[in-house]
């Protein structure tokens, strides 16, 4: 038997008298019965639940942290854990050990240099398409850029009518954060396209700045800026140099990708909503954007100590490459962490059902519909930033140390 706090969810151990092992983790345990099976308990704090595979062949238990392991009479091993990853194992069984191995030395083979681009004409005379180039605007600014293929997935997520009407209900009230990630449905990207790899910085964006007229309209300097204004101009503060920038307005960022296909002569923008998740989770729908298991080596969790303590707030001035380990099997780095990044979308309370080849998100028109748009202001979409309030966000204007963006390249044949 088991004892302990009740707080948070957890739980007294079940009864029983035929237990013969039992393993006992940081937030559940679990017990081996003779028959083989096994019965775990725990906390359920943060929707984490102890629930063990079926089966009756096990010989061994090890209860982890966030995660358990069981070993059965085969020698093979089944893993579970997080709900957050409940539908994968986390640790593959013998008979996925050399698909995991070819697939590791087949991304491997992929990685190369990024290919230098100045403006159209250098972009267009490469054949066939680099997997990253490196765009150079004159002496002001280079940009490393990941090339991502067309594909398929499922945007969004089936919910039921009573999530629809909180939907509704929360919505109109602006009571706390309804759900808006629905419905599910099977979304197209038709043509690839070029994504920053990195954030744009705060020395990218002090050049940008530092160009045009009337700069204080894109951004909103305040004590978690990593930029500030010296003898009239916009520079990183200290050691802030390639920390993203994150206190810039939706406007900002499209002005930022105006510049840059001013001086290039390429088609800039910022993601579509559809395009950032189609990089961020990839065609099955990954469960973080660097694969399927839960790392407590990248800072964005809260048992994140010593990292943390390295980067103590999320308006520090963490250079962009500072976490590799939170990078898509593509190469993009930091699709999700305490900062989000603008998409290009205009933002309703639920996807339009029909918008599924290239989707764009709503237009002003559409948002004329109080049960799409019922705040009566039109904002746009703002996307992996980690929040209790879900995986998407709204709004206009950045001040509060949380507002990023990445650009789109596009290739005017790429397809």
């Amino acid at each position: 038997m088991g004892w302990g706090s009740d707080l948070y969810g957890r739980t007294r151990s079940p009864d029983g008298n035929d237990f013969v092992a039992i393993a006992a983790g940081k937030m559940h345990s679990l017990a081996l019965k003779s028959d083989g099976s096994i019965v775990g308990w725990g906390d359920k704090t943060w929707h984490r639940q102890a629930r063990p595979p079926d089966g009756n062949d096990f010989v061994a238990i090890a209860a982890g942290k966030y995660h358990s392991l069981a070993l059965r009479s085969n020698g093979s091993i089944v893993g579970w854990g997080d709900k957050l990853n409940m539908e994968k194992p986390i640790l593959p069984g013998p008979e996925t050990k050399e698909k995991a191995r070819e697939a590791k030395e087949e991304v491997s083979e992929e990685v190369t240099e990024a290919v230098k681009v100045e403006n159209a004409s250098s972009l267009k005379s490469i054949k066939p398409l680099p997997k990253k180039i490196r765009l150079t605007v004159g002496d002001k600014i280079s940009i490393d850029l990941v090339h991502i293929k067309p594909g398929t997935f499922i945007m969004g997520r089936d919910v039921g009518w009573g999530e629809k009407f909180l939907s509704r209900i929360s919505s109109m009230f602006m009571v706390g954060k309804y759900p808006d990630d629905w419905p599910a449905r099977k979304v197209k990207i038709t043509k690839g396209f070029y994504i920053g790899k990195y954030k744009v910085t705060n020395a990218q964006f002090c050049k940008f700045l530092n160009t045009i007229d009337n700069p204080q309209d894109y951004l909103e300097l305040k004590i978690f800026s990593g930029i500030e204004i010296k003898d009239g101009a916009y520079v990183p503060k200290p050691d802030c140099e390639n920390g993203a920038i994150n206190v810039v307005h939706w406007k900002g960022a499209v002005a930022f990708c105006d510049w840059i296909s001013s001086q290039a002569g390429l088609t800039v923008r910022l993601p579509t909503e559809a395009e950032w998740e189609f990089t961020a989770y990839g065609p099955k729908g990954r469960p973080y954007p660097w694969g399927d298991e839960r790392q407590e080596n990248v800072v964005y969790y809260e048992d994140s100590a010593t990292e943390y303590k390295k980067y103590p707030h999320p308006w520090s001035c963490a250079a962009v490459d500072a976490f590799p380990e939170n990078v898509t099997p593509d190469g993009v780095v930091g699709m999700i962490g305490y900062m989000g990044e603008w998409c290009s979308d205009f933002y309703g309370i639920r996807y339009l059902k029909d918008d599924v080849i290239d989707p764009q998100g709503p237009t002003e028109e559409d948002l004329s519909d109080k049960s799409l748009n019922p705040f009566g202001e039109k904002y746009h979409v703002f996307r992996g930033r980690l929040s209790f309030s879900g995986p998407r966000e709204f709004g206009d204007t950045g001040g509060s140390g949380i507002h990023g963006f990445r650009i789109v390249v596009v290739h005017p044949e790429d397809g």
